[in-house]
This record gives C-alpha cells, sequence and structure tokens, in this order.
C-alpha cells in the first residue's frame, strides 16, 4: 500500500497535479493544502526512501476500484 495524505513523512515533495503536470518542490504542507483545496488526495508515487519523495494529487479510491 503506498503512502497517502498524513501517512507520507517528507519535509518537502515533488508534486505533480491531477492533469500530470510538474508543479515543482513544495513544502509538504503546501501539498496537502493543494490536495484538500483540490478536493482529491495526496499520494506518494516514488519508491520507499526515495528523495526527494514525488506525490501526486490524485482521487486514490476512484484509482484503486479501477485496479480491480
Amino acid at each position: 500500500m503506498v503512502p497517502i495524505n498524513s501517512q507520507i513523512i517528507a519535509e518537502n515533495v515533488i508534486l505533480i497535479d491531477a492533469d500530470g503536470n510538474k508543479v515543482g518542490l513544495l513544502p509538504f504542507q503546501d501539498a496537502i493544502n493543494s490536495a484538500n483545496k483540490a478536493e482529491l488526495d495526496l499520494v506518494q508515487v516514488s519508491p520507499k526512501g526515495s528523495e526527494p519523495v514525488v506525490c501526486k494529487l490524485l482521487d486514490y479510491g476512484k484509482h484503486i476500484s479501477t485496479m480491480i
């Protein structure tokens, strides 16, 4: 299971928006605020231990249901 929202442990993240565009390096709190504003989840897409952590904005529940 991948870390989402508050499960992500990072001071800064590279944020990818819901359209796949690279937003850039942001403080974690700014990234989670962007997710909340967009009514989406912040999902870690980089492998565990990667620096910096790469996260994408997406509807995680919808994403998981399409994988089943």
